[in-house]
């Protein structure tokens, strides 16, 4: 009985097996026979959901300013070639833009086919077609060997044409040929966003883009920004691929012979508006860019002021050649950082740092630093010894902070460099608007003395000292002995009775010296004087327990403001761009609350476009750059990538943990571009991995026809 039904259960089961192998071939057959005889349709019109209504017309092309889907008081979903042929155009951007509308409107992408010019190079004839039109070789279809997965096919014979000629006699453009039937189905208005001849990134757009790009936006938070202006990504005309392809080319367009030359140009240029600019670089035996360094005159200033310190760091791989830049910088009044210098460097050698020393002493005028901090490194170490040795040299607790963006070019880095300068010293002239209009509150227990301080320090500064005098109440006066013109003060703290301070006051030079040596380190007085102070019953700090660079009269800050015509050609545009920009920001907010308010206001720019547009010079070149003759006939090259200190990367260690091939599992290649996969080989392999899928789809089918069977 058992056994009778194990048959049973054998029988069905191979049964449903045969069944399913069966009718996996039959499925396979059918497969291959349909796309044999599969032929692209022939539509004559799009689909009727393809046909957007007269309000989506409207919306969908308002960016580029045609509101209407009407030409010649006839809908274009309607034009034939007995209505376009014969019809005459004013110029051959006229002819352009009407195909361009039209094409978008029915929904295809259009490419000029062919054009003709006359003996003097003036065009005489322009034909487009369909993006769709032909088809590929069969060379290409025919390919077997391939390395890489070949492009869909798009091209499907579509017949979709326009032609125009110039008439001489009237210099008007004819429309000689206009086909409308196409032989594959339109996109949709939703998907005209996708049709190539009409994603373009417009001058204004582009300006924007440049201007965000410029301040560090991400340049898919700029897509986001002009998706959310314009409703949708529908209505933007262009996507996020096309925008990185404008920026870049835009910023290849800028760039000299190299990225080196380009960054001294800018150098150059900032040069010419600050006569007190310093540069200076040096270049290799393959005259490549080595070292540069630069300063300008508010850095040099600064460090007049605020030279007695110096910290400076190297900042490993924030630009595309892995160049460390080390930023020179100090303290100011207000106990925010300074900037002194930068320079971006060829490598980190005893040399090199030695050589950013030197330069830095030359462009401040010989000065040297009483105090120099940094990071420990042992070739900047060495470097101090040579050219600083009488400064002391003391190692940071904190990093510098890092305000350059990675990986980008030498010209890139400089201008991030530049606007980092820029913020925070506007930053510091807040500090110091602050100090001048603002006076803090009276809350300690000695308050002319941090009346006096209120009046002395920078408001930053202030703060600090307003501690120390907090922390006085601590401290107890032991003892006062006078030797000779010498006083000495003994001081201890509460429930601290061991610990002992000592102020020594030299009553001819009226200093203080304080055992705990916090003014001579910091600048600023120590409790203990504070103790002091109160028991000489002083009102006022001692001229010599104020250090000037504390401050606020240490230095007069001074915008200087150069005249808008002085500024360079992109400094110009920029504002004039800013300006109007602004404008048009404040009238398109107001406009928008209202439909009577956005059609009047639509209807005049459209007038006021076509006039600007012809007030336009045709030699309003975007950059300044040189003409041929202005070139330099030494071009500096651009530098090698830089291998920084640290553990070695497996790309400077060849041989180690390289990929394998994963078809004859060999070093040197891949399976792509394995040398024994020949074409026999590769049919087989193709052939192999659907069989090898089929067995384990069988494997599967038999493991769950079991479970169906028994359970």
């Amino acid at each position: 009985m058992l056994f009778s039904l194990f048959l049973k259960r054998v029988v069905l089961f191979n049964l449903l097996k045969l069944i399913l192998i069966v009718s996996i071939i039959i499925y396979r057959l059918l497969s291959s026979s349909i796309n044999k005889n599969y032929k692209v349709p022939e539509l004559d019109v799009p689909s009727s959901y393809d046909i957007p209504s007269t309000a989506q017309a409207e919306i969908q092309s308002g960016r580029d300013g045609s509101n209407s889907i009407y030409w010649d008081d006839k809908s274009m979903y309607e034009l034939t070639a007995e209505d376009v042929i014969g019809k005459r155009f004013a110029s051959l951007e006229e002819a352009t833009d009407f195909y361009k509308k039209y094409s978008k409107i029915m929904g295809f992408s259009v490419r000029i086919y062919d054009g003709r010019r006359d003996t003097n190079g003036a065009p005489i004839m322009k034909h487009w077609v369909c993006s769709r039109e032909g088809e590929r070789d069969k060379k290409y279809i025919e390919h077997t060997n391939r390395i890489r997965e070949p492009r869909a096919i798009t091209r499907v014979n579509c017949r979709a044409a326009f032609r125009v000629n110039l008439d001489k006699e009237s210099k008007t453009w004819v429309a000689r040929s206009f086909v409308p039937k196409h032989s594959h189905e339109l996109a949709a208005d939703f998907e005209t966003q996708f049709l190539r001849s009409h994603r373009m990134v417009k001058d204004s757009d582009n300006a924007l883009a440049n201007s965000m790009q410029t301040v560090g936006i991400k340049t898919s938070q700029i897509m986001d920004f002009f998706v959310n202006q314009a409703g949708g990504y529908d209505n933007l005309g262009f996507g996020l691929k096309d925008l990185y392809n404008n920026l870049d080319n835009k910023r290849r367009s800028m760039i000299l012979e190299t990225d080196s030359e380009a960054a001294l140009a800018y150098l150059n240029a900032k040069a010419d508006m600050d006569p007190d600019f310093f540069c200076k670089y040096s270049i290799d035996e393959e005259n490549r860019l080595a070292n540069l360094f630069w300063a300008d005159s508010i850095a040099r200033l600064d460090y007049s002021y605020f030279g007695d310190v110096l910290a400076f760091d190297s900042t490993y791989k924030t630009n595309e050649y892995g160049k460390p830049l080390v930023i020179l910088l100090g303290v100011n009044n207000h106990y925010a950082t300074s900037y002194f210098g930068c320079a971006i460097l060829t490598d980190e050698t005893v040399e090199t740092y030695t050589w950013v020393l030197k330069t830095f002493l030359c462009a401040m005028n010989n000065r040297k630093p009483i105090s120099i901090v940094t990071d420990g490194d042992r070739a900047m170490r060495k470097a101090i010894k040579k050219v600083v040795p009488e400064a002391r040299h003391r190692l940071c607790i904190w990093h510098l902070q890092r305000n350059a963006q990675s990986n980008l070019k030498l010209h890139e880095f400089v201008r991030q460099i530049d606007r980092a300068l820029r913020r925070t010293r506007n930053n510091n002239l807040g500090h110091n608007f602050k100090t001048k209009h603002s006076i803090p509150m009276i809350s300690t227990h000695l308050p002319s003395l941090e009346k006096h301080a209120a009046g002395v320090y920078t408001q930053k500064l202030f703060y600090k000292v307003r501690k120390q005098i907090y922390k006085e109440g601590q401290f107890i006066l032991l003892s006062n002995v006078t030797l000779l013109d010498i006083q000495v003060y003994t001081l201890t703290r509460h429930l601290e009775a061991k610990k002992k301070w000592t102020v020594v006051y030299y009553l001819k030079e009226q200093h203080f010296e304080c055992s705990c040596k916090k003014f001579e380190s910091i600048g600023i007085p120590c409790p203990h004087l504070f103790c002091v102070m109160k028991h000489m019953h002083v009102s006022e700090i001692p001229a010599s327990l104020i250090n000037k660079r504390w401050t606020m009269d240490v230095k007069v800050y001074k915008q200087s403001l150069m005249p808008l015509e002085s500024q360079s050609k992109d400094v110009l545009n920029n504002f004039r761009y800013g300006s109007l920009n602004a404008e048009f920001n404040e009238i398109s907010f107001y406009a928008s609350k209202s439909d009577a308010a956005y059609w009047k206001l639509k209807s005049h720019l459209a007038q006021l476009k076509s006039e600007i547009k012809e007030l336009r010079t045709c030699d309003n070149g975007d950059t300044d750059r040189p003409c041929s003759a202005e070139k330099k006939a030494r071009i500096v090259k651009d530098p090698l990538v830089v291998k920084t200190k640290g553990a070695p990367s497996t790309k400077f260690n060849k041989g180690v943990n390289t990929r394998k091939c994963g078809y004859c599992k060999q070093d040197g290649h891949t399976a792509r571009k394995c040398p024994s996969k020949n074409g026999h080989v590769t049919s087989v392999d193709n052939f192999a991995r659907p069989l090898n899928s089929f067995k384990k789809f069988i494997w599967y089918g038999k493991i769950g026809i079991i479970c169906i069977i028994f359970f």
